[in-house]
């Protein structure tokens, strides 16, 4: 009798870690899908950081050369 307790105890548990290793394979699976938005969340971030850099060296550029204009107009005006 003491056996088929045992017994029946374990097939308990088994069933029991099976249901845990299921969940943990659900939350697995979100974490991954979060993961995946966090890529695309940081790849939208990149894109605008580069763009944001171009606009800075454009912006640079244009009051170097404005600069550099009023400088000639003011030693040749």
């Amino acid at each position: 009798a003491m056996d088929k307790r045992f017994e029946d105890m374990q097939a308990q548990m088994d069933r029991r870690f099976e249901q845990v290793d299921k969940r943990l394979e659900q939350i697995d699976k979100r974490f991954d899908d979060v993961n995946k938005r966090f890529d695309d969340v940081n790849k939208r971030f990149d894109d605008v950081n580069k763009r944001f850099g171009i606009l800075v060296a454009l912006t640079t550029t244009f009051f170097v050369v404005l600069a550099g204009m009023m400088t000639a107009l003011r030693i040749f005006g």
